[in-house]
């Protein structure tokens, strides 16, 4: 595995318990459990193809949340052209707290990172609108200004996370848009 090529490197990051090893888990091994509190971070690689055929692989890096872990985060970031800027769509403090984490994107990553911001947790609204305490139209409206694209997932039901990889993707290969590619997961490779 060490001669795996690395096409693109992704990067989770936000707050602690927003979600980020949920959503991991679930795109690179399709499953949801309870988690333990990330030390560091998690990586994977994972194979997939896009809508011209090829195979790209991508490096994920689940990156720990809690303050105590902020100098790994920095060098987790580090050349990432892809980073996942998470929060939690029922916890208002996850998401007035993103702009740190969007900072450490614009000082380490590529200069080119592609970015989304993640709403996770949207199952838990789903029916029950008061616990809701981040709306999509805010978030998109703050996302402008920094370039970013803007997501709500589920990673307890799946939903929207192959959507979110897929976007970052796209933003690296593709110049066309979300509609027109066709996506096929070949294998997840975790490397530990």
């Amino acid at each position: 595995m060490s001669n795996t090529r690395v096409d693109l490197k992704v990067i989770l990051l936000g707050h602690k318990n927003v979600g980020k090893t949920s959503m991991f888990n679930r795109y690179v091994y399709d499953e949801f459990g309870k988690t333990a509190m990330t030390i560091g971070a998690y990586f994977a690689m994972k194979s997939c193809k896009v809508g011209n055929g090829k195979l790209y692989n991508l490096a994920i890096w689940d990156t720990a949340g809690e303050e105590k872990f902020d100098s790994l985060t920095n060098f987790y970031c580090r050349n990432a052209r892809a980073a996942l800027v998470c929060y939690d769509v029922t916890d208002r403090s996850t998401f007035t707290g993103i702009k740190k984490w969007i900072d450490k994107v614009k000082h380490e990553a590529d200069p080119n990172c592609a970015m989304l911001i993640v709403g996770n947790k949207a199952d838990i609204c789903d029916g029950n609108s008061e616990r809701r305490q981040v709306e999509l139209a805010e978030v998109k409206k703050y996302a402008e200004p920094f370039g970013a694209r803007v997501i709500e997932v589920s990673a307890k039901t799946g939903h929207n996370i192959p959507k979110v990889f897929t976007q970052v993707r796209c933003f690296q290969w593709c110049q066309y848009s979300m509609e027109n590619v066709e996506f096929q997961f070949i294998y997840p490779s975790p490397l530990f």
